[in-house]
């Protein structure tokens, strides 16, 4: 566990940035790339063809698109975080390099045909397709031109698909590898023995939870269990003294396989190169399940308002908790929405609550003097700058950078029905993320390294969307006392101490017209490692459009249908499949159509 000193200061040399036309290296890693953006956030300024300063943009990093709604994992917690975790099944891995050079073939075209414009007059932005670009051209691609070739099977493009994942994802890619037996064995002796079978006669909220800690964190069950699962749990349950070792730990696998709906039944590389079952269980000593996860953190902003934990200190509050999927609300066009106002960043703002609660982008902007620039490695010649306040700062929204919302939606199914599957867990907003990256027996409450925090110039009108005194370097003490509440945290080495956590079920889901909330929230006795995942820099490029008529006010005060927002949304709707996969499944055949659809619009 590292040390913290006092105070945290950021100081790096901002990278000379030109725009427009400037010869880029035709190859660079993507440590180079992060190399030459902002510590947190997106900067840029202002030029001809801008709404208010504001533009529009589109994803240029290099997260893996899941098409399974149930292999998604979104789960807001106290610390103000969103963690996002994402099983990768054979689909998902196969389809990654035909899905980067996918989207790096139709970005490119969209701006040589001119669909697009990446350098607007008189506006100073990031290069980030050029740098996109030349990630891709280091040799990414190269596996997709050798299984075009017959050069390479497809067990070898699995795993050089797998090795450019994680290349390209380094500090956010997993390999779990959970010994079940182990976990079985735990959740028998600290939970099955001690209670009675009887809350097992009907799905009751006992019963679902009870079933959620049998592998916590990664079975989150989100319907009611059926009969046959409510038998063998109290079949479990009667015989927990009864049964062996190997016999508790078969019968509890059979039931682990029924309650978590195939979202494992899926292969992974061995280390003999073949695919193999993730999960398995032949005996005491060999029953595992063992994946590769990506699991990114995202800095989150939450309700202007506070609430107090069980220590009565005040922490930041949210507006929602509990399960809900995703919605278009039945009157918009889609839940990856173009809102028109233009400081949400034509970004989607992506709604799992009626009212409109969602994710959006940080809408506050920010202008850092000379000093500030210095600290965050933003070139002089930028003067607009976005950020997230991780605290309390919206109605009821949950705000992340803007490079997250676009990852966020990138990470999602193409399909908007598939989008709308996806679940959303929101902790208690005293509740704490604890979950165990590895799978092996190590749980750590999750964090990200985001120390920023500022004002509002306003609390009404359009100054509660200008930000002041932005402060790029922190007391960590104080920040985090402010952050978690007091007494809650190991300060010599910020350990989290006796934090209580979420466990959310259908009893916990809500619709348009109920507020969520969640009915079990309990202590887990112990320290817990404060785990602060490297913020991921922000990589969305910014664009105008010209050869769209009316592109602008078609994104500010255009319906949510408007070709202009519908194009937006299209690139960030972007999916290549391997040429054996099933296009219909993979998203290919759902974005190839709405593609062909909008550009023929736009002749």
């Amino acid at each position: 566990m590292k040390s913290y000193a006092k105070k945290v200061y950021v100081f790096m040399c901002a990278s000379a940035i030109l725009v427009g036309g400037v010869n880029v290296a035709q190859a660079m890693s993507v440590e180079e790339y992060n190399e030459q953006l902002p510590v947190w956030g997106v900067s840029w300024t202002g030029g001809n063809g801008a709404l208010n300063g504001y533009y529009p943009s589109f994803y240029t990093g290099f997260i893996p698109r899941v098409q399974e709604p149930n292999r998604i994992h979104i789960r807001v917690s106290r610390g103000n975080q969103t963690r996002v975790s994402l099983i990768l099944d054979e689909q998902t891995v196969y389809d990654y390099l035909y899905d980067l050079k996918t989207r790096k073939d139709f970005y490119n075209k969209l701006v040589a045909d001119k669909y697009i414009d990446v350098s607007p007059s008189k506006a100073v932005v990031f290069p980030h397709l050029e740098n996109f670009n030349a990630v891709l051209n280091s040799g990414v691609l190269n596996a997709v031109e050798d299984f075009d070739a017959r050069k390479i099977t497809k067990e070898q493009l699995y795993a050089e698909s797998l090795k450019a994942l994680k290349q390209l994802n380094s500090a956010r890619t997993f390999d779990v590898r959970i010994d079940l037996a182990r976990e079985f064995l735990k959740w028998r002796d600290e939970n099955v023995s001690t209670v009675n079978s009887g809350i097992a006669k009907s799905s009751t909220q006992e019963a679902m939870v009870l079933v959620n800690k049998m592998l916590m964190g990664r079975i989150n069950l989100t319907r009611k269990l059926n009969n046959a699962e409510l038998s063998q749990l109290s079949n479990l349950i009667d015989q927990a003294t009864v049964l062996s070792d190997e016999g508790f730990v078969k019968a509890t696998y059979a039931l682990f396989e029924s309650v978590t709906d195939g979202k494992y039944d899926i292969r992974t590389l061995a280390d003999n190169g073949q695919l193999v079952d993730a999960k398995s269980c032949n005996s005491l000593n060999d029953c595992s399940l063992s994946y590769v996860e990506v699991t990114t953190i995202y800095p989150t902003g939450s309700l202007e308002g506070t609430t107090s934990d069980k220590y009565k200190h005040k922490i930041n509050q949210f507006a929602t908790a509990g399960l809900a999927n995703f919605t278009d609300g039945g009157s918009r066009s889609a839940v990856d929405n173009i809102r028109s106002e233009p400081y949400y960043g034509f970004a989607p703002k992506m709604d799992y609550e009626g009212v409109g609660n969602g994710f959006h982008n940080p809408a506050v902007r920010l202008w850092p003097n000379s000093s500030q620039k210095k600290a965050l490695n933003i070139p002089g010649s930028h003067a607009a700058f976005w950020s997230v306040k991780r605290g309390g700062v919206s109605h009821g929204c949950l705000r992340l950078p803007i490079g997250h919302v676009w990852e966020l939606r990138q990470s999602m199914p193409v399909e908007n029905d598939k989008m709308k599957k996806v679940f959303w867990f929101g902790n208690s907003s005293a509740d704490f993320d604890i979950y165990d990256l590895t799978g092996e027996g190590n749980p750590v409450a999750v964090g990200v390294t985001y120390y920023i925090t500022y004002s509002l110039k306003g609390s009404s009108g359009l100054d509660k969307r200008e930000g002041q005194g932005l402060e790029a370097s922190v007391d960590l003490i104080d920040y985090y006392s402010k952050l978690f509440g007091k007494n809650v945290f190991d300060k010599s080495g910020l350990r989290i101490i006796n934090p209580s956590i979420s466990i959310q079920t259908v009893e916990d889901y809500f619709t348009e017209r109920s507020r969520g909330r969640v009915k079990t929230s309990y202590t887990v006795e112990g320290s817990f490692p404060l785990y602060e995942q490297n913020y991921e820099k922000d990589k969305i490029q910014m664009f105008t459009s010209n050869k769209i008529k009316g592109f602008n006010s078609g994104l500010n005060g255009g319906g949510s249908r408007s070709l202009s927002k519908r194009f937006v949304r299209l690139i960030g709707r972007t999916k290549g499949c391997a040429p054996f996969s099933n296009q219909e499944a993979c998203g290919g055949k759902a974005f190839e159509s709405e593609k062909q659809q909008i550009l023929a619009e736009i002749r």
